[in-house]
């Protein structure tokens, strides 16, 4: 599957569709509202059903899954998220990270000051 050099956003959480909770689903909106406008969006969240596809376009919006190493009731430890989070914000004009993530430090770390220029 084909994926664009750089991405105009990084949307980052820990869960997403098809997942349903009040906030996937207001990533879910506003990451396909940037993608109807022509936008290059990319989301990084956990791969929470072995079943689902690591990187997949929903809507136009790029979803890219990372594998979960072990679950602690709904939460989950996965090492990779980070690590992918801050692959493809390395590629991305804009971060957009939904807390509470304790990861969203690492990942944001080195992002720097943006430039409103």
């Amino acid at each position: 599957m084909l994926q664009p050099d750089r991405f105009d956003v990084t949307v980052m959480l820990d869960y997403y569709a098809p997942y349903v909770s009040g906030l996937t689903e207001s990533a879910r909106l506003t990451a396909e509202g940037l993608a109807r406008r022509g936008w290059k969006v990319a989301v990084v969240c956990a791969r929470h059903d072995p079943a689902l596809p690591r990187h997949e376009v929903l809507n136009g919006v790029h979803v890219f899954r990372a594998p979960v190493l072990a679950r602690v009731s709904r939460g989950f430890l996965s090492p990779q998220l980070p690590l992918l989070a801050k692959r493809l914000a390395a590629r991305s004009d804009i971060l957009h990270v939904h807390l509470p993530n304790p990861e969203a430090a690492f990942v944001a770390a080195g992002r720097g000051t943006p430039s409103w220029s």
